[in-house]
């Protein structure tokens, strides 16, 4: 396994992930609602409507698949035919964009930016706190959600599509 690669390769992942997701949080947060904690979409004023469900989740599914299709390509190019090995590439690139998006965008993002980011109507909720934020929803996302069940599907679709490439 080209362990260079694979960094390099999840960086690049990550940061255009993390790119896609802080663009439309700016366009405007409430595309990405889903996201948030759920004591925070009760505060809401309005509820998420289904076209700015459509248009966050829309955006996030074809970054995924730009993603997946990088990330195959790429992994076909070092000539690694094992799909255990392409799967672990892809695993490691796919923890990769979830460490960062923790980083990035659940702490330095949040909590220096915050009033770009903020639901309208939901400005003052504790649900934005540091605290609060991890506990209900950046770290069962990141270290139980991603880890078990998101980067193996992708890992798993990502080595599929890499093993077409060969």
């Amino acid at each position: 396994m080209d362990w260079t690669r694979t960094i390099l390769d999840g960086l690049v992942m990550a940061a255009i992930f993390n790119l896609i997701a802080c663009v439309i949080m700016f366009l405007s947060p409430r595309y990405m609602m889903g996201s948030y904690p759920k004591a925070i979409l009760k505060a809401a004023v309005q509820p998420q409507t289904n076209r700015e469900k459509h248009i966050g989740a829309g955006v996030m599914c074809i970054a995924c698949i730009l993603l997946l299709l990088y990330g195959a390509v790429s992994a076909s190019h070092t000539g690694q035919s094992a799909f255990r090995t392409l799967f672990l590439m892809g695993y490691t690139e796919w923890m990769m964009a979830s460490l960062t998006d923790f980083i990035l965008l659940d702490i330095v993002l949040f909590q220096t930016m915050k009033q770009h980011i903020v639901i309208p109507g939901t400005e003052d909720h504790p649900g934005y706190e540091l605290k609060n934020w991890m506990v209900k929803l950046a770290l069962p996302e990141h270290f139980l959600l991603w880890p078990f069940i998101v980067a193996p599907l992708l890992a798993v679709i990502q080595a599929g599509i890499s093993l077409l490439f060969l």
